[in-house]
């Protein structure tokens, strides 16, 4: 789209003004001509460019559904959505699952550390029963040792 033509097969079109996405028109008969084929929409080749340089002009403006859609293109459109979809719940998933397992290593880690603390008290808890039970037997025999001696 140079300028202010679009030459489309054997028909030259004109645009109607200077915008990028103005109608184009074509400057003689869009008649059938002989050495053009008529497609299986029963539209020649140059009015499918055409019609598609508008519809994309029409979309390009924001219009979604530029012309109607057939069923097909709907189903297309919900399809490539569904796929836009997945990947972004794909990605979501996998930073998701990062993230639990940061959070299952640190929930393991804080498990580890209490383990541990409650092992050492539990430990010098029967250290000093231990010692305890000790001083309580030496004293004992020493009252048995001392009543033996006397």
């Amino acid at each position: 789209m140079d300028g202010r033509r679009l030459r489309v097969a054997s028909t030259v079109w004109l645009r109607r003004s200077d915008s990028p996405c103005a109608t184009w028109t074509p400057s003689r008969g869009s008649s059938s001509s002989d050495d053009e084929d008529v497609g299986r929409t029963g539209l020649q080749q140059t009015e499918l460019q055409f019609l598609s340089v508008t519809l994309k002009c029409q979309f390009d403006q924001g219009d979604p559904t530029a012309g109607l859609l057939s069923y097909t293109a709907k189903k297309r459109r919900s399809i490539d959505k569904y796929i836009d979809g997945a990947a972004e719940a794909d990605t979501k998933a996998s930073s998701d699952m990062m993230t639990m397992i940061l959070l299952m290593d640190e929930r393991s880690a804080k498990r580890e550390e209490s383990r541990i603390e409650r092992q050492e008290k539990y430990d010098r808890e029967r250290e000093e029963r231990d010692a305890r039970r000790e001083e309580l037997h030496l004293l004992l025999m020493g009252k048995m040792m001392g009543q033996h001696q006397k």
